[in-house]
């Protein structure tokens, strides 16, 4: 209740409550810290406050947040109770928890008379908080020019050194407070002093757009190539931020047009970059009157400012580079030409534009050999590629260091419009050479192969249309229909079928593996039952070069469907793989109990050695297998006809116990 009435200026209310019995202690504070003294200096209550310090209250008892009386009477601007507090001991210069003094705080207001009053009472105008923030600096960013006024002429040193914060003058410049500016430097303020990023004023009003302080810093003296802390010049920073007439009077002034940062961007490349086309049109008119601008300065990286404005695509700043002698082939980092970089990002009009003057349509990169065409066809873009190809007379069968053509890039990911109009070549009677539908990689992967593998059915069709040969093989001589078959491309793979692919044809390297084991292994049933199924001569018992037939593989990788649909087909249950490892043998290693009891009831023999002597049962105890053990140890019955074999082998887990207990019931066996 007393820390509202001091609050409210109910001096009749505080009093009564400081004479109360109950009321002990005038310093008492709230949960902030609040005493009623600093309440009533919020107020601007001079009577209270008078009253409440007649009564003992502390002058420099603070909040939580390090506020004082004198700093809440300074920052509401009540002159009457800062002079109330000063004259009771107040600490002039007491700041709160961020450093803030009393007079940084009236400054920050514009309170002349405050701050006027405080000063006189020996507030120290060069005071800072951590981060170098002082009255001056925070005036000046403000603009303030009659407090600015008042704290020079009480000693603020004008270019007092902070720490995280730039000097005075910087912080004028940069805001763009021209008066400010002038009466700094009248009282001897650094023209080239600097922030901790090495920006001078002169950078910081060049990259703000401001001319009259860049005209007024000029005057001064200002270094026009000083750099920031990675080289950049305030003509650098101008270009980059779109400041034209800033950039005009700096070049006027002499700044250099060729400076660059500590990437070796220049200005001219900056403008270029970003598609400023009336700085880019200034440097290069600066060119026309002194020949000094250089168009082709790469960066680092060697890209010109050509190759980043096609990049970008940026037609009209392309235009302008070109006319003003740009060199359409100059290759940036890792080779990749202007033509490469507008090709690949589709920028289609600046692809005709370069095309126009003089690029080569057939320049590779260096580092992968990639041309236009293969970046073009890679990312989709039809209608550069249509460019390149009938306008440019691009080399369709170019290819770049792996072997690959722009055909089998596109084939790859899938550019079925790319690859569609790249067959078109064929048709065109004015062409001399085709596309070469077959041509492989360095790895031996045709178009085919890398649609194939990938599942893209529009663009396999598309290639098989145009003659290409479903059988010939890939890197380590994996077919098209090998290649689709491990991946599980039903589609691709009966498109292929239909179009003559050898379904026994097998990889040449050390592996030997068909389309059949690729499509066991991996568990794609319905491949498999379309290579079983729907194609005559499909061997079920082709072995790869390690011996080991679809049904090993199958049982090795626990595909129970698999299994079942080569069983069927009339796989050899009992055919060997190396070491004379059956495909019981593997169902046990794997522990895969509904295998090893598919395979024991289609005639698996579950006392057959390999060529360690283990058989089945030895591999699943030592595995620790114990249920696949159990079917092993009762598997001495004659295997059950077809009918009861689909109905144990099915999920009716019921059926199944019932089906058991009947057998064992005529046998006499106990049941598992």
């Amino acid at each position: 209740m007393l820390a509202a009435a001091c609050y409210d200026g109910d001096i009749g209310t505080v009093r009564l409550q400081l004479d109360s019995s109950c009321y002990s202690d005038v310093n008492e504070v709230d949960d902030n810290g609040y005493s009623p003294l600093v309440e009533s200096s919020f107020g601007g209550h001079v009577g209270v406050a008078r009253l409440l310090l007649s009564r003992g209250a502390e002058v420099n008892q603070t909040t939580k947040n390090g506020w004082s009386a004198l700093y809440a009477a300074s920052l509401y601007g009540h002159v009457e109770v800062v002079t109330l507090l000063l004259s009771k001991g107040a600490d002039v210069n007491q700041a709160d928890e961020d450093g803030f003094s009393p007079l940084c705080v009236s400054c920050s207001n514009g309170d002349v008379a405050v701050s006027t009053l405080l000063l006189s009472r020996g507030a120290d105008a060069n005071q800072a908080n951590e981060d170098g923030m002082s009255a001056l600096y925070v005036s000046c960013g403000n603009g303030d020019v009659e407090v600015v006024t008042l704290l020079l002429a009480n000693g603020a040193d004008v270019n007092q050194a902070c720490r995280r914060v730039p000097p005075a003058l910087c912080i004028a410049c940069q805001r763009g407070h021209v008066d400010v500016v002038t009466l700094l430097l009248a009282n001897g303020a650094d023209v080239d002093g600097e922030d901790d990023n090495g920006c001078s004023s002169l950078y910081l009003a060049s990259a703000a757009g401001h001319l009259d302080v860049v005209r007024l810093l000029v005057a001064n003296g200002a270094d026009l190539e000083k750099t920031s802390n990675r080289s950049a010049s305030p003509l650098f920073i101008a270009c980059h931020d779109d400041r034209v007439e800033v950039a005009r009077f700096l070049l006027s002034k002499g700044a250099d047009v060729n400076a660059v940062d500590d990437y070796g961007c220049s200005s001219l490349y900056l403008a270029s970059c970003s598609g400023l086309v009336d700085v880019v049109a200034l440097l290069l008119e600066k060119k026309k009157k002194t020949t000094s601008v250089d168009v082709n300065l790469a960066d680092n990286d060697g890209s010109t400012p050509l190759c980043a404005a096609s990049q970008n695509g940026f037609v009209a700043v392309v235009r302008l580079l070109l006319s003003h002698g740009a060199n359409a082939n100059q290759a940036a980092g890792k080779g990749a030409s202007p033509l490469c970089m507008a090709s690949e990002k589709g920028h289609v009009d600046v692809v005709r534009l370069l095309l126009a003057n003089g690029a080569d349509v057939n320049h590779a990169k260096d580092d992968d050999g990639a041309s236009s065409l293969h970046l073009a066809g890679l990312h989709g873009h039809v209608e550069v590629v249509r460019l390149l190809l009938e306008t440019a007379g691009a080399d369709a069968n170019l290819t770049d260091n792996s072997g690959a053509s722009a055909l089998c890039l596109a084939s790859q990911r899938g550019q079925v419009k790319v690859v569609a109009l790249l067959l078109l070549l064929e048709k065109k009677k004015k062409k001399t050479t085709s596309v070469d539908v077959n041509l492989a990689d360095n790895d031996g992967a045709t178009p085919l192969c890398a649609a194939s593998q990938n599942g893209f059915v529009a663009i396999v069709r598309l290639l098989l249309s145009h003659g290409a040969n479903a059988n010939q093989a890939a890197g380590k001589g994996a077919s098209p229909l090998c290649v689709a078959s491990e991946k599980g491309h039903v589609d691709v793979v009966r498109l292929l079928l239909a179009n003559g692919a050898d379904v026994n044809r097998a990889k040449d390297d050390d592996d030997g593996s068909s389309s059949l084991h690729f499509a066991s292994r991996n568990g794609h049933v319905e491949v498999v039952r379309l290579l079983l199924e729907e194609t005559t001569g499909a061997d079920v018992n082709l072995t790869d070069n390690a011996g080991m037939s679809p049904l090993c593989l199958a049982s090795f990788t626990r595909c129970f469907s698999v299994v079942r649909l080569l069983l069927k087909h009339g796989a050899d249950v009992n055919q060997a793989a190396c070491y004379d490892l059956s495909p019981l043998h593997f169902a046990c290693y794997e522990g895969c109990v509904d295998v090893a009891r598919l395979l024991l009831a289609y005639g698996a023999d579950a006392r057959r050695v390999d060529s360690y002597g283990m058989t089945p049962i030895d591999a699943a105890r030592d595995r620790g297998h114990h249920a696949v053990v159990s079917r092993l140890l009762a598997a001495t019955r004659p295997p059950l006809d077809d009918l009861i074999l689909e109905l144990s082998c099915g999920l009716d887990d019921d059926f199944q116990v019932l089906l058991v207990r009947e057998e064992s019931r005529s046998t006499k066996k106990c049941p598992l």
